[in-house]
């Protein structure tokens, strides 16, 4: 399921569908308690779901990704690494870094949140240091290991 889910979520139209179904608040509720293989898929599908626009903003207001964020625990270390990239993915990606008159609030109240949730986690890199169109890497599936792209 979890394969089909990261596969089909390609498009506006793909995500439209998805939120039909309580897929990512199922997604984020079961994270905790499921083993490293399938969170590591949980966050691939996250982080893949980011290349869609309006899917950063929904994230952010309508999932309260960034409370998720703050409050998830693994001790995983290379797991950690990619909770890590995907917060820097939704910081670049979100409307954060659009300005105009009527958002400024909202704007700032996102980027408190941003400051919130690396403080909490510890972590400290540079949103200008991250730098990705897309995840760099891809997660095999079945098997929940790291494969480059081959675009």
């Amino acid at each position: 399921m979890l394969s089909i889910l990261y596969c089909g979520l390609r498009t506006p139209e793909d995500w439209k569908i998805i939120q039909k179904s309580p897929f990512i608040k199922f997604l984020c509720s079961s994270f905790q308690l499921e083993k490293v293989k399938t969170q590591r898929t949980i966050i691939a599908i996250l982080t893949h779901g980011t290349a869609i626009p309006e899917v950063v903003d929904e994230f952010i207001d309508k999932y309260s990704i960034l409370i998720w964020l703050a409050n998830v625990r693994t001790t995983n270390g290379s797991l950690k690494e990619e909770i890590e990239n995907f917060f820097y993915v939704l910081r670049q990606k979100s409307s954060l870094n659009v300005s105009s008159g009527t958002r400024n609030y909202k704007i700032s109240l996102r980027e408190t949140l941003f400051e919130f949730v690396a403080k909490k986690q510890g972590w400290t890199k540079s949103v200008k240091s991250y730098e990705t169109s897309e995840s760099e890497f891809m997660i095999d599936l079945n098997t929940g290991t790291e494969e480059e792209k081959n675009d």
